[in-house]
């Protein structure tokens, strides 16, 4: 599912904007913001927020925060 999203995104021109603001409300363990990441963080300014109601439990926030 994440990949069909990502590939929408790349296929409507959504990704190739730099300085773009990501949302992600529901967040969950963040998987689609990892797969969003491994495609903009190379050459983008854009920034990523991760919205969810529960504390950060064996999320990746952590390791999203390295890169």
């Amino acid at each position: 599912m994440q990949a069909s999203l990502i590939g929408n995104l790349a296929k409507s021109g959504w990704l190739d904007t730099d300085g773009t603001i990501y949302i992600e409300f529901g967040a969950g363990r963040a998987r689609l913001t990892t797969y969003l990441l491994d495609i903009i963080s190379t050459h983008s300014k854009s920034k990523v927020l991760l919205v969810d109601r529960d504390a950060s439990r064996h999320k990746v926030c952590g390791v999203i925060n390295v890169k």
